[in-house]
């Protein structure tokens, strides 16, 4: 491009900023002098060259690895160049700041290459961003906060850089149980990178507060991958949440990740590795809140159950209510019901706790799956297809894999019933999305 223009562009920046033009103004008027689309015109607007966008990426995206020609092929696209995927994009706005969104980044040549899915994960992405609480002066004091705590860790990496990270992840946490993990999951992986690029630079007290809470983060992206029914991705970050809270010496965040790890060998119906990840996580040497050790003891309960142990189940679940101190367990005890052989019991469970427990949309649908299993195994096909029809519109609303297998799991224990027309209509729905490998 042309000194000249490039001078002009600059000129105009600080002319706009010197007369306390919004961000926002300053970004239309660099598409519009000198039309430039979306990403360009942020860039622009930032005052940046392309190898300056790179290092910022780099910067608060630290697992990424993309160099000029990756900012240049993202710019091009859709008239040559290369598509960016919807992680490649939240993540730039996420670099970019000043309350950028991906809707932002994208104009109406470039959503025409979308398919309608991700419009509506860019549209509800975008809601997401409104409906979280976070005001524009919030979110640009975040994003200030974070460019100089990676910029200069020695002198702003303090309590402050910690709340503004802490924050993000608590919005990412939000932003999971409404609109699913894909929403979440860039602006997680942007707090794990600000923490990684500044813990090596700064004291050791504040390095412990950094590790637990890269610890609590790193635990959530496993989370979210999990959702996403990619386990290969979960295990990763289930072992570098328990790598950050040993190194920050949070001794029941290592109990709590062992007992992810146990929810998850139950996804993959991995009996003896449910039963000795959840006994682990109930007699290692930390303090498991109440809840967290409720959940461990219906979590060995019910890999017991799998691995076809005798139990007194009443007794079990007895023991698991003593130890939450009066929080509630009616989903998780449905689980053991159904290993029990008892899906009728447990589809009543699961009807009962669904009318009267607030839950995110995400595990609405998810609990409604699993009633689903819970009736096609009770013998009653209708309305187990209804239920998994239910929960095959929250999964499709929230992209949550994990939901869509249970539903699945319908489908096979539905197979005797499957000339009826509910059970058909069912088979139908789940003919038109892609199945969830892993």
């Amino acid at each position: 491009m042309a000194r000249s223009e490039k001078a002009e562009r600059e000129r105009l920046r600080c002319q706009l900023q010197a007369n306390g033009a919004p961000f926002a103004q300053i970004v239309s008027e660099m598409g519009l002098r000198f039309r430039a689309r979306p990403r360009t015109a942020w860039r622009y607007a930032l005052g940046w060259e392309q190898w300056k966008a790179v290092r910022a990426y780099r910067a608060v995206n630290t697992a990424a690895r993309i160099d000029d020609s990756r900012i240049s092929k993202w710019e091009s696209w859709p008239h040559g160049g290369a598509r960016p995927s919807l992680e490649n994009l939240a993540a730039l706005a996420l670099t970019f700041g000043h309350g950028c969104t991906v809707a932002d980044l994208l104009d109406d040549a470039d959503l025409e290459h979308f398919s309608p899915a991700e419009r509506q994960l860019v549209r509800d992405t975008q809601a997401g961003a409104y409906a979280s609480g976070l005001s524009t002066d919030a979110t640009l004091e975040w994003a200030e906060r974070v460019r100089q705590g990676v910029a200069d860790p020695a002198r702003y990496a303090d309590t402050g850089l910690i709340d503004a990270l802490r924050l993000q992840l608590e919005t990412a946490k939000a932003l999971d149980g409404r609109y699913g993990a894909a929403s979440a999951l860039p602006s997680t992986l942007g707090v794990i990178g600000g923490l990684r690029a500044v813990a090596p630079h700064v004291s050791d007290g504040v390095r412990g507060v950094i590790l637990t809470l890269g610890a609590e983060a790193a635990e959530f992206a496993g989370w979210l991958f999990r959702d996403l029914a990619d386990s290969a991705q979960a295990s990763y970050w289930y072992d570098q949440a328990m790598e950050y809270a040993q190194l920050g010496g949070d001794m029941s965040m290592q109990g709590f990740v062992l007992l992810r790890k146990s929810q998850m060998a139950f996804e993959s119906r991995a009996g003896h590795q449910v039963v000795m990840l959840s006994r682990a996580a109930l007699n290692g040497p930390w303090q498991l809140a109440p809840h967290v050790r409720a959940e461990a003891l219906l979590q060995a309960t019910r890999g017991a159950l799998m691995v076809g142990q005798q139990i007194d189940l009443e007794r079990a679940l007895d023991e698991a209510r003593s130890a939450a101190q009066g929080g509630g367990l009616m989903l998780r005890e449905a689980s053991c019901w159904i290993e029990a052989g008892k899906p009728e019991h447990a589809a009543e469970l699961y009807e009962t706790a669904l009318a009267t427990t607030s839950i995110s949309v995400r595990d609405m649908g998810y609990y409604r799956s699993r009633q689903a299993v819970a009736l096609a195994q009770a013998a009653e096909p209708d309305l187990a297809a209804q239920r998994a029809g239910e929960a095959l519109s929250t999964a499709a609303r929230t992209g949550s894999r994990r939901t869509q297998r249970v539903v699945q799991e319908t489908r096979t224990a539905l197979v005797p019933w499957q000339s009826r027309d509910s059970v058909a209509a069912l088979n139908n729905a789940l003919s038109l999305r892609p199945s969830p490998t892993p």
